[in-house]
């Protein structure tokens, strides 16, 4: 299964890594809670995306998907992209958890919180320089 879309930058603003949220529906009977998803680009190059299923059917296939993930856009650019099946994502998750910590990785930095203190937030640049604690 394919699912095309469109992203559109409407502000005239350049944006890097620009987090996008899209929520699509599926007709009854072609997903269930097994499936994989990826979205991909123009060329069908992956973009690192995380999914989950917002609603099922009846018959307990996948009633619409949440997708969340980065992309580029130059001002006014918009971008055709692609929901497919797909083999499970082998890169690096957007938000991850490791050793009790939530890690957000946006290109060049690294956000970590702790999930025991929330309001411990720490900062790092790629090459793992303490930006900000």
């Amino acid at each position: 299964m394919e699912i095309p879309f469109t992203v559109k930058e409407t502000a005239g603003v350049l944006r890097s890594s620009e987090p996008v949220e899209v929520g699509l529906p599926l007709p009854p009977g072609v997903a269930d809670g097994e499936n994989h998803w990826a979205v991909t680009d123009e060329t069908g190059n992956a973009i690192p995306a995380q999914f989950k299923s917002l609603a099922t059917y009846p018959d307990g296939s996948t009633r619409a998907i949440h997708a969340v993930f980065l992309i580029d856009l130059e001002p006014g650019q918009s971008r055709t992209l692609t929901v497919v099946n797909a083999d499970p994502w082998t890169g690096p998750k957007l938000v991850s958890e490791e050793n009790g910590k939530f890690r957000a990785s946006l290109r060049h930095l690294t956000l970590w919180l702790d999930s025991f203190q929330r309001s411990r937030l720490t900062l790092y640049q790629e090459r793992g320089e303490n930006l900000w604690a």
